[in-house]
């Protein structure tokens, strides 16, 4: 008498599946991390890219409202006012914000942190106010170390 078969997988079957599920897990888990390091990165990069362009826009409202004195103010379109140093934002956390309207990141007085990364202390851009009319406001990743 024959039996019938059962269909099914053995079990040599599943744990080999198993352990290459385990292998392509260990391959991908590092790399996750290493693709959210790269993206806090990236996102640091096109902040300092907008803090730039503020940068530029303000100074163009200060020259046309002649605010290029050692302090000044200026409006922009749907921003409270913005306080200039030199006619470039003051580097104070409310000019920092009234010029760039950021979200995701952490404003402090002349510094730009990504909110979420592992040490915000070192995924930073730094902002150098204005120290005279000849040499303007600046803008630099000062770390990615904590990104």
């Amino acid at each position: 008498m024959n039996s019938p078969k059962q269909p099914g997988f053995t079990l040599i079957e599943l744990i080999i599946v198993i352990v290459v599920l385990g292998i392509l897990a260990a391959i991908a888990i590092p790399k996750m991390g290493n693709t959210q390091t790269a993206a806090r990165i990236a996102t640091l990069n096109g902040a300092l890219g907008a803090l730039n362009s503020g940068m530029n826009i303000v100074n163009a409202q200060a020259l046309l409202n002649n605010q290029m004195g050692l302090t000044g103010t200026v409006s922009l379109i749907g921003s409270p006012t913005v306080n200039t140093i030199w006619g470039y934002p003051a580097a104070t956390a409310a000019a920092l914000n009234a010029t760039l309207k950021l979200t995701g990141f952490t404003v402090g007085a002349g510094t730009i942190d990504v909110t979420g990364a592992p040490n915000q202390a070192t995924c930073r851009i730094t902002y150098t106010p204005a120290t005279s009319a000849t040499a303007p406001a600046s803008a630099v990743i000062t770390s990615i170390a904590g990104c």
